[in-house]
C-alpha cells in the first residue's frame, strides 16, 4: 500500500512499544476496564501542521481515512508481543469500519497464539457488535485448525444472527479444507439459522471455484428448506461463469425449486456477462408475468452498461405491449440512472425506430426534475 506524505503510525501505550505518548494524553479516551495506564492512538507526520495531530484529527482518520498497511503491521507486531494491551487499545478507538478492522486483526492474531485467552477476553469485555466482530475473527482462525473448536467461538454470541455471522466465517476459512468435509459440518449445526448461514456462505465460495460440483451436491444432499435456502446463491455464481449450463440445471429442477426466486438470480448475474444471452433466456420462460419481470430485469441493467445493444434487443421484441414496456423501462433507467448516456444516445440514432420513445421520455424527466 502506498501511503505520500504522512508517515502513519498508531502509536500504544509506552509499556508497549516504548514511544512517547502524545501531549493530548489527558484527552485520550480510557477503555473500560483496562488494565493499562492508557489507551491511545496518535499520528506523526510531515503535514501542514507536522509532529502530533489532535484527537479529533485522529478520529477523523479512524472513521473514514484508509488505514496504511504500516499501521496494520505495526498492530499485528504488538499484538503478537501483548495481545491484551493491544485488544484493550482496539475498543478504545470511536465507532466504524477500521474499529473493526483493528479488532479482527487484533483477535485473529490472539486467538493464533492463545484461543483460550482471546475468548476469555470477548467473554468478559466485549458486547454488541464488537463481539460478533470478534468472535467471527477468532472463528476464522480456528476453522483452519480443527472445526471441533469452532463451536465454542460460535458460542460466544448468544443472538442467532450474529452467531450465523461467526458461522460463515468459520465456513469460508475452512473451505480449502474441502467443501464436502465443510458442507458435513454445517449440516451437523442444530439451529437453522446457524446451518443455513454456513450453507450460504459454503455456496457462496464453491459455485464460483466449481459451480458443476456444487450443483450436485446441493441436488443429492440438501433437502427441502436447506435446499432452497440455497439455490439462487447458487445459480447467482454459476451464472458468471457457465451461465447455459446454469439455466439447464434450473429447467431440469423446476419444480423442486423456487423457479421464481432462483430465475431471477441467474438473470442478475448472466446479464452481467452476457445480457444477450440472458435477455433470449428470459423472453422464452413460460410464465407471462415472471417473463415480463426477467426480461425487465435483463434490459434495466443491461442498457446501463451498453445501451445501444439493450435498446435494439427491445426494438426487436415481436411482441408488441412487451417491446413499448421493455423500451419505457430501458429510456426510464437511463433518464434517471445516466441522462448523459440517454442523451448521448438520442444523438447518435436520430433514425432509430424507437427515438420518439427515447425523446418524450426525456422530455418528461426533464419536467419532473424541475418541479421536485
Amino acid at each position: 500500500m502506498h501511503v505520500s506524505r504522512l508517515i502513519i503510525s498508531v502509536i500504544l501505550p509506552l509499556s508497549i512499544l516504548g514511544i512517547p505518548a502524545c501531549d493530548h494524553q489527558d484527552e485520550m479516551p480510557q477503555a473500560s476496564g483496562s488494565t493499562l495506564d492508557e489507551s491511545t492512538a496518535s499520528i506523526s507526520g510531515d503535514g501542514d501542521q507536522g509532529g502530533q495531530y489532535s484527537l479529533e484529527q485522529i478520529s477523523s482518520l479512524i472513521l473514514h481515512g484508509e488505514l496504511p498497511l504500516s499501521m496494520l503491521e505495526r498492530l499485528e507486531g504488538v499484538t503478537e508481543s501483548n495481545p491484551r494491551g493491544a485488544a484493550e487499545w482496539a475498543i478504545s478507538l470511536p465507532p466504524g469500519s477500521n474499529r473493526d478492522l483493528c479488532l479482527e486483526l487484533v483477535f485473529g492474531k490472539w486467538a493464533s497464539i492463545n484461543d483460550s485467552a482471546a475468548m476469555e477476553f470477548v467473554r468478559s469485555g466485549l458486547h454488541g457488535m464488537d463481539r460478533t466482530v470478534a468472535a467471527a475473527s477468532i472463528a476464522d482462525v480456528l476453522a483452519v485448525q480443527s472445526f471441533r473448536s469452532v463451536p465454542a467461538a460460535v458460542s460466544l454470541v448468544s443472538d442467532v444472527i450474529p452467531r450465523g455471522v461467526v458461522v460463515r466465517a468459520a465456513v469460508i476459512s475452512a473451505f480449502p479444507q474441502g467443501a464436502e468435509h465443510v458442507g458435513a459440518w454445517v449440516l451437523s449445526l442444530d439451529s437453522v439459522t446457524e446451518r443455513q448461514a454456513g450453507l450460504l456462505a459454503l455456496t457462496e465460495v464453491w459455485s464460483r471455484q466449481d459451480p458443476k460440483a456444487c450443483a450436485g451436491w446441493v441436488e443429492s444432499v440438501l433437502k427441502d428448506d436447506d435446499k432452497s435456502a440455497v439455490v439462487s446463491e447458487l445459480l447467482a455464481g454459476w451464472g458468471r461463469l457457465s451461465p447455459g449450463e446454469a439455466a439447464q440445471w434450473l429447467d431440469q429442477q423446476k419444480s423442486a425449486v423456487d423457479f421464481e426466486e432462483a430465475s431471477t438470480a441467474l438473470v442478475d448475474s448472466w446479464t452481467l456477462v452476457a445480457p444477450n444471452d440472458a435477455a433470449n433466456w428470459a423472453g422464452k420462460v413460460s410464465s407471462p408475468e415472471l417473463r415480463t419481470d426477467l426480461v425487465e430485469t435483463v434490459v434495466s441493467t443491461w442498457v446501463l452498461n451498453e445501451a445501444g445493444g439493450a435498446i435494439d434487443w427491445a426494438s426487436a421484441l415481436k411482441d408488441e405491449d412487451l417491446r413499448r414496456s421493455m423500451l419505457e423501462s430501458a429510456f426510464l433507467n437511463l433518464a434517471f440512472e445516466s441522462p448523459e448516456a440517454l442523451n448521448d444516445w438520442i444523438k447518435k440514432n436520430p433514425k432509430h425506430p424507437a427515438i420518439h420513445d427515447a425523446i418524450e421520455i426525456q422530455s418528461q424527466a426533464a419536467l419532473d426534475e424541475s418541479e421536485m
